[in-house]
């Protein structure tokens, strides 16, 4: 009997001291285009808790650069993104006018010399079609960019391209800073939208809220 007290006992006191199962975060799916990755911290930092994020190319949860052709569900503006448009510092022109960055990237323009710059050839550099960087661009032209351009498929990718090749040039999100490339020209910033497939229940609601009061501007002074 007293073998059987303490078994039972030593069972109590190990069920007491195993830990209750770890619950299962929520996962919420999002699509998010290479040229908005530096959003991520933000997006995941204003998460509920026991959600996380993940990345997945089949979502209904988008980031947008600027509104898509087809937008399919519920879009909230939660920042702005700036084009910047990047160089080779080796080609001698600093800075580019609106109009001068529209010949370089339509192909008008063949010759950084023509641009008051060394005797290089411009080396164009764009995202392949359907990336957001590529539309933003291309519908602040106002036309398509030049078939002769070379594709990067990432923000990385352009800035390594950019800088290594002395007649090259591209654009990236202002938030990728320019590391090594100059920047010639900032286009006008773009929004950046948040979209969802229907109306946000209350945890969706939280989190844009936080993204919109983390990417709010400052009031300019009276």
């Amino acid at each position: 009997m007293r073998l059987r007290s303490l078994v039972l006992g030593l069972i109590g006191i190990a069920v007491a001291c195993t830990p209750a199962p770890a619950s299962t975060p929520a996962v919420w799916t999002i699509y998010v285009p290479a040229s908005l990755r530096t959003w991520m911290a933000g997006l995941e930092s204003c998460l509920p808790a026991g959600t996380v994020l993940a990345l997945s190319g089949q979502s209904p949860r988008a980031l947008h650069w600027g509104e898509p052709r087809k937008l399919k569900g519920v879009a909230f503006a939660i920042g702005e993104e700036r084009p910047l448009v990047i160089a080779h510092p080796g080609n001698g022109v600093q800075s580019l006018g609106e109009a001068e960055v529209r010949q370089v990237f339509q192909g008008r323009v063949r010759s950084w010399k023509e641009l008051g710059g060394a005797d290089l050839p411009v080396e164009v550099w764009a995202y392949p079609e359907g990336e957001d960087g590529r539309r933003v661009l291309e519908e602040w032209l106002g036309a398509p960019i030049t078939p002769n351009a070379r594709l990067a498929m990432t923000p990385q990718e352009m800035l390594l391209r950019v800088q290594t090749a002395p007649g090259a040039i591209g654009w990236i999100g202002e938030r990728w800073g320019s590391s090594g490339a100059i920047p010639v020209a900032r286009l006008p910033a773009q929004p950046v939208l948040l979209v969802i497939p229907a109306p946000p229940g209350e945890a969706e609601a939280r989190w844009i809220a936080c993204l919109q009061a983390q990417t709010r501007a400052p009031s300019p002074p009276p």
